[in-house]
């Protein structure tokens, strides 16, 4: 319970716990089959990942190694030999061509040695298709933003937009 999905898309590593870890035993001497998925809710377009080791005294051992990335149920890349920045460290894991898809899936089949489950600190697709602190709205959505204290209402959207949150006062 500990060690629980959301943590490992919380934005943040700041101690051993914060972390997404698999059941210990799930990987015998390295090798195992495990896997998280992401539902973005809507297609949306990668081209690398972000994610960084546990911040934990065995943040090496317990790293993907080896892993697929799978995007609405077909295998879209397979990285192997990835090895852990450092301990809670974020790095870059770049694609070979930008991935689209609504389901993003990471199969882990090998971690960084013996270790008997897999670990990871944090995990951050890299989108795309939207700037970093933008969301993508489809069209024919309306949404309510807080603005100066107030709640207010977007227009209709008659195409999907790109609209930039990091500005926002609120």
């Amino acid at each position: 319970a500990e060690y629980v999905q959301w943590k490992v898309l919380n934005g943040t590593t700041v101690n051993n716990i914060d972390a997404w870890a698999t059941s210990k035993g799930s990987f015998t001497g390295g090798i195992g089959d495990e896997w998280i998925e992401i539902d973005f809710g809507i297609v949306r377009t990668i081209d690398s990942i972000n994610m960084a080791s546990r911040d934990d005294p065995d943040w090496a051992t317990s790293f993907p190694k080896d892993f697929q990335i799978i995007a609405d149920g077909a295998v879209a890349e397979t990285k192997t030999g990835v090895v852990a920045a450092g301990r809670g460290v974020l790095q870059n894991i770049a694609l070979t061509a930008p991935i689209t898809c609504r389901l993003l899936r990471i199969r882990i089949t090998a971690i960084g040695s013996s270790s008997s489950h897999v670990t990871i600190g944090r995990l951050e697709p890299v989108f795309s298709d939207v700037a970093q602190g933008h969301i993508g709205i489809t069209a024919g959505l309306q949404v309510a933003y807080v603005d100066n204290g107030s709640v207010q209402l977007s227009d209709v959207l008659a195409a999907q937009q790109s609209v930039d949150l990091s500005a926002a006062a609120d």
